[in-house]
């Protein structure tokens, strides 16, 4: 989440489109705060469940990214490869 913060920060007008900038900086700090809240629930059934809100997060942050590419919002395509970073759910394994 820090490097697609980073991303978006360094990105200029040309690159991306002010609005989807916006929008994605809105999605990534809800994937912030669901990790967030992840984190906090400890272990078991809450700590799960919060995982998989977080991962729907990042998905919907990556479906995003593809609706600006193909809408041409998101003309620099490293930004956009740097934005998607997940194609599937993570898998979470407890040790």
């Amino acid at each position: 989440l820090d490097a697609m913060d980073a991303a978006l920060a360094a990105a200029s007008a040309d690159d991306i489109s002010p609005a989807t900038k916006a929008k994605l900086s809105a999605l990534i700090g809800k994937a912030r705060s669901k990790l967030s809240a992840a984190q906090t629930a400890g272990h078991g059934k809450a700590a799960l469940k919060a995982l998989k809100a977080t991962g729907k997060q990042l998905q919907a942050i990556a479906k995003a990214v593809r609706a600006a590419v193909k809408k041409h919002k998101i003309k620099n395509p490293a930004l956009a490869d740097t934005l998607v970073v997940v194609e599937s759910p993570p898998r979470v394994v407890f040790i």
